[in-house]
């Protein structure tokens, strides 16, 4: 596999007012149950920088780059205020590469030490107006409670009504809260049993998590790979075990994809979580589960894997959240039996 060329992923750095960027991270580092802080938390509070002063910090960390991975000239200011804080507090002891980058967010491959007991982990930093970039975000947002950044639920109306205004603080609160509910939904799956990267800790800007992949190569995303056809069978049914396990936790992942799967030696790994939804909380979400089940399906039938993704949808919906019978199972009942025939007019009803 080829060495990930950092200049076609990282141009985004250099677009952006970087005062705009360093104002948008407030690090407040939250850990994950069963790892142990290394050190005692730094203040979480950072007045807010003056031009001039980012033009210096922008020059010293240029000059000063006391890591593996030589980032450009911003990029290195943006690496030190969303992984400086936990670099410093001894959870990793360097950057080695970049794995991942792009418009929402960029992973980094880091070397781990005893804090963690695990040769490499994995940074994943978001950029501040990622969710500009998510399309119709209302139909995942709906129902969904604004988060702080200490994962509390916020009742500040004027943050709300900041929120609803789209202001730029509105923005900033909604950002946060988006990370903080797929750190929280990546806590509920990895203790639940999940097939996705263990996560570490929470900071401001960023998630420290599991590193999948080998010393020099990160696992490649699904949609990459050639499977063979046992590995595609496999795999299918380890994905359709995640999708039920999620629904079981009352969680839907919201963009279930083989692009949002990592592969690495025969094994799966579900990541990117922001977008999750809640089906008793969110109308939506039965819309957005049918689209994820049809999504993997698609992908798995290119394999050679066939399969009714209604079927299948309908199947996990009804034994999960009762809510009436889904179209193939309407679409299977007896016109000529009378009970057959309540049954569908009781949910055509409703």
């Amino acid at each position: 596999m080829p060495k990930p060329n950092k200049d076609q992923h990282l141009d985004w750095f250099d677009e952006f007012d970087p005062q705009e960027k360093l104002a948008d991270v407030t690090p407040r580092i939250r850990h994950a149950p069963n790892v142990r802080p290394p050190r005692k938390r730094h203040p979480q509070h950072k007045p807010k920088k003056s031009p001039a002063q980012v033009a210096v910090e922008v020059a010293a960390a240029e000059e000063h780059q006391p890591y593996t991975y030589k980032a450009s000239r911003h990029e290195a200011v943006w690496i030190d205020e969303s992984l400086g804080p936990f670099h410093r507090m001894g959870y990793f002891d360097d950057i080695l590469r970049i794995v991942k980058g792009g418009k929402e967010a960029s992973v980094y491959q880091l070397k781990g030490n005893e804090t963690t007991r695990t040769a490499y982990l994995a940074g994943k930093i978001y950029r501040p107006r990622m969710f500009r970039q998510l399309r119709n975000d209302v139909m995942y947002r709906q129902g969904r409670a604004l988060l702080d950044s200490g994962g509390e639920v916020i009742h500040d109306e004027r943050m709300g009504r900041a929120v609803q205004k789209k202001t730029e603080f509105g923005r900033q609160v909604m950002h946060t809260s988006w990370i903080e509910h797929e750190y929280m939904a990546m806590q509920k799956l990895y203790a639940a049993g999940a097939d996705i990267p263990r996560p570490y800790a929470l900071g401001g800007n960023a998630i420290l998590m599991e590193y999948i992949g080998g010393d020099v190569i990160a696992a490649p995303a699904l949609s990459t790979v050639s499977l063979t056809a046992g590995e595609a069978r496999d795999l299918f049914q380890r994905s359709l075990s995640n999708i039920e396990l999620m629904l079981s936790l009352g969680l839907v992942h919201g963009d279930f994809s083989a692009y949002n799967i990592l592969y690495w030696e025969g094994r799966m790994w579900l990541i990117d979580f922001p977008q999750i939804v809640r089906p008793g909380d969110n109308r939506n979400a039965r819309e957005i589960f049918d689209r994820d089940v049809v999504r993997i399906c698609q992908y798995f039938e290119t394999q050679g894997v066939d399969s009714n993704p209604q079927a299948l949808a309908d199947g996990l919906w009804h034994k999960y959240i009762r809510e009436g019978l889904g179209k193939s199972e309407l679409a299977a009942l007896d016109p000529d039996s009378p009970a057959d025939r309540a049954l569908f007019y009781d949910n055509v009803n409703d």
